[in-house]
């Protein structure tokens, strides 16, 4: 995330680096994961209840599911949704 800050003014981050159509394609999908997915919606949950902004709560979803993939890629085995379920809770 880019800081806006200077001298004594803080800004909110924004995110406007990396890849934009996979930021974006993750974004819809942390969406679905949020309303759809057990796991991912009880996490989400769990952050707004604590205070965290929706699309705060909704970055650290994202995150998750790249942890996923990249879990996925690393092993070159297919995706089991029950070894993910149990991943989500470390």
């Amino acid at each position: 995330p880019w800081s806006r800050d200077s001298g004594r003014q803080r800004g909110r981050r924004s995110i406007q680096g990396g890849r934009g159509k996979v930021r974006r394609v993750l974004y819809l999908a942390a969406q679905s994961a949020a309303r759809h997915h057990a796991g991912l919606r009880e996490f989400y949950q769990g952050l707004r209840t604590r205070g965290k902004p929706g699309k705060v709560a909704l970055a650290a979803v994202m995150r998750k599911l790249v942890m996923q993939l990249n879990d996925i890629a690393l092993r070159g085995t297919p995706w089991s949704p029950l070894a993910h379920i149990l991943a989500l809770s470390a």
